[in-house]
């Protein structure tokens, strides 16, 4: 015989499901939670030991490494400093030590360091793995002699003439009775011009003590060696200009058969002989 149930009955087993699948759900959301938290959790800790690792490897293998000591300092260059690394690092104090870790380095440092050596122009520095250290130098150029054991480039830095291979040869010397540097840039500004347009011109010494003129004794080498003693008026024209004036009165005297001993620029229109 066939039992029917009632609404109330049917009610109640509706519900009973409906807890067990609600149970079912929590209980499957619980798991998902505890998982993804765990996958957090991995992945912090996977990041840390990646930063950990990166933080202590480059330790270990460059700067706790042995074979990156610094050993060797090539300095290259085509003057003075060619060669002399041992004396070029006691210039630079604490930035280069010999045995140092290569990477501790600073290049930058370095060229400021190279570049306030006096006879140095421009540098460039290099680090070479696994323990080297390379500096190319330009040296400055000498244009005369200043004082005494010392010569200035055409830029007006003063060195010693004992740390430039290139001061070896003959340099026109400044006199110097007037200290006043924009006179001496003049006076090098003059050398200048006669190195590069007058070849048969070789100044001896510029006599540095008249604001308004220099006085330079120069050979010329047209008909054979002859010295000259010149006056220079400083600023009013480009040398260009006056060592054209003086090429053409020499060659005037030479036509008249005149013997001046000198000439004297400071005249606008005309070089004036000079004969005592």
């Amino acid at each position: 015989m066939a039992v029917k149930k009632t609404s109330k009955e049917k009610s109640s087993g509706k519900e009973t499901k409906n807890a067990g699948s609600k149970a079912e759900t929590g209980s499957n959301h619980s798991v998902r939670k505890f998982f993804i938290t765990l996958l957090i959790l991995l992945i912090i800790a996977f990041c840390v030991l990646v930063v950990w690792l990166l933080c202590i490897i480059p330790g270990k293998l460059m700067y706790e490494n042995p074979r990156f000591k610094l050993k060797h300092v090539d300095v290259r260059s085509t003057g003075y400093w060619n060669g002399k690394g041992d004396v070029l690092v006691s210039r630079l104090g604490s930035e280069v030590v010999s045995g140092m870790n290569i990477f501790r380095l600073n290049v930058g440092n370095i060229r400021k360091k190279l570049l306030e050596v006096p006879n140095v122009e421009d540098a460039e520095v290099q680090v070479v793995l696994p323990d080297m250290l390379v500096c190319n130098i330009r040296e400055r150029i000498p244009r005369a002699e200043f004082g005494r054991g010392a010569v200035i480039d055409e830029h007006g830095v003063i060195f010693r003439r004992s740390e430039s291979s290139a001061a070896n040869r003959t340099l026109p010397r400044l006199i110097i009775n007037n200290p006043d540097k924009k006179l001496q840039k003049e006076a090098i500004s003059l050398i200048m011009t006669a190195t590069r347009e007058c070849q048969n011109i070789i100044i001896d010494s510029i006599k540095i003590d008249s604001p308004y003129h220099f006085e330079v004794n120069l050979q010329t080498m047209y008909r054979g060696d002859q010295r000259w003693r010149v006056l220079f008026p400083i600023g009013s024209e480009s040398y260009s200009i006056l060592f054209n004036k003086l090429q053409n009165a020499i060659l005037h005297t030479y036509l008249k058969r005149d013997n001046p001993i000198g000439f004297d620029l400071r005249f606008k229109t005309y070089a004036t002989p000079i004969y005592k």
